[in-house]
């Protein structure tokens, strides 16, 4: 007998998974894929599987705290003030400590020396460098893990209009970056979908998506612009990982 499929549009009356076991009866489940609140139940010994379509869960922004920067394009461009002697940035309020998740950074507008892009602890700063994070240089491309060089020469150097790619494993407390389809952390062996390769993350601690534009103050000007999973991304989004939500 084929598989019965229903379609449930965002929005609507809730589903719940009957066949859960107590305390978790009603409970909702997420499908991994999407990151949309789905449920598989089984009705008359039929397997029903429910597609979520017209919405999806929602996706982070640069909305933490950032510094002598300004927010454009629903807070997802993030474009240097320039003019002060400390370095400069933004940040996601969405700090996760599980899962595994993918989302890119283009270097539309770079030029200041020590600008990064990658994760920051909830507790770092944006003056920290390489502490508190798991980020590339955008300058050499080198990646900076758990307050360490992790690949040098890395990527090498960020040219503008680079799209980076970051898939970001919370559970495993790995990280992976790659320009565009080029290999992960540098590394032809590499694979975030098969956790090899990952550049250790600093256990226990909240992380979310940042940038930084490198003292001076960054040059007056230089911008990035984030997906989180709200447009197509460039890249394929490797197996099992899911847009960065929501705080």
């Amino acid at each position: 007998m084929a598989m019965a499929v229903v379609t449930v549009a965002s929005g609507g009356l809730p589903v719940i998974d009957v066949t859960a076991t107590a305390p978790k009866v009603g409970f909702p489940v997420t499908e991994a894929s999407t990151g949309i609140a789905v449920t598989k139940v089984t009705a008359g010994g039929v397997a029903v599987t429910f597609v979520a379509v017209g919405g999806s869960t929602p996706v982070a922004t640069f909305d933490g705290a950032s510094s002598n920067v300004t927010l454009s394009n629903g807070n997802l461009t993030v474009t240097s003030a320039g003019g002060t002697g400390t370095d400069v940035g933004a940040r996601s309020a969405a700090t996760k400590t599980t899962g595994k998740y993918y989302f890119e950074i283009t270097v539309t507008a770079g030029a200041g020396n020590n600008d990064a892009i990658g994760i920051l602890k909830s507790s770092g700063v944006y003056t920290d460098g390489i502490n508190n994070s798991f980020m590339v240089s955008r300058t050499n491309g080198v990646i900076f893990t758990n307050n360490g060089v992790f690949a040098n020469p890395g990527l090498t150097a960020v040219a503008n209009g680079t799209v980076l790619c970051f898939a970001i494993d919370l559970t495993a407390r790995l990280g992976w970056v790659r320009k565009g389809s080029g290999s992960w952390n540098a590394d032809g062996g590499a694979n975030p979908a098969t956790g090899t390769g990952g550049g250790t993350i600093a256990p226990t601690d909240p992380f979310s998506p940042f940038v930084r534009f490198g003292g001076p103050g960054g040059v007056n000007g230089n911008n990035m612009t984030a997906n989180f999973g709200g447009s197509t991304y460039a890249q394929t989004v490797p197996s099992g990982f899911i847009n960065w939500p929501a705080a």
